[in-house]
């Protein structure tokens, strides 16, 4: 039941996949992606400025604003980005070098199991060895306001927690360019807003 209930709240929210833009148009270096962040019940915005978006190395400047402020910068290598079984779950601020961890975009095996299996393993907490089967991917599309004055979509898919249908990620399904739209785990990650010259 709770399956028909999901879908059905998606189908309300889809529109049609054709208005969508291809998001290799807007996501490039220098665009910065508007996140609303909710964690045990403060509110943040999460600012993340694409330093470098390429198939062997990404980079990510962030800041966030709410109760405290921090900031910092997420590298990621091309065995991070190829093979990561992870998404990350915290933010320390300075220099980071991410390890199984994808941030901001799936990891390729991530977007690969959800394409071939439709499922995937996927830990939402490393440091506390907390993993989640997600599963039943739902195609649609998501809306996001654009350089302030306008309104895109993105061509979408939603996998819920196989155990938990709470736990929830929503991606950009685009092989290249898998962006995270929203992550619902222990905290909520939702994007609001893109930037882009």
């Amino acid at each position: 039941m709770k399956k028909n209930y999901y879908t059905m709240a998606l189908m309300l929210f889809s529109i049609n996949p054709i208005f969508a833009i291809p998001p290799n148009n807007i996501l490039k270096k220098n665009t910065n992606l508007i996140y609303d962040v909710n964690y045990k019940g403060s509110n943040y915005e999460l600012t993340v400025t694409i330093n470098k978006l390429a198939k062997n190395s990404q980079e990510f400047k962030w800041k966030m604003i709410g109760p405290q402020t921090t900031e910092g910068v997420l590298n990621l290598n091309e065995e991070t980005i190829n093979n990561a079984e992870g998404v990350v779950h915290f933010f320390q601020e300075g220099a980071i070098d991410m390890t199984n961890q994808c941030a901001f975009f799936l990891s390729k095996k991530i977007f690969n199991d959800f394409k071939n299996s439709n499922t995937s393993l996927i830990s939402t907490d490393i440091e506390n060895n907390k993993k989640n089967i997600f599963y039943f991917p739902v195609k649609h599309t998501q809306s996001f306001q654009y350089n302030n004055d306008i309104f895109k979509e993105f061509n979408c898919i939603t996998v819920m927690g196989q155990d938990n249908s709470d736990l929830q990620i929503t991606y950009v399904d685009d092989a290249e360019f898998p962006l995270i739209v929203k992550l619902e785990v222990d905290w909520i990650l939702k994007l609001k807003s893109i930037y882009s010259k």
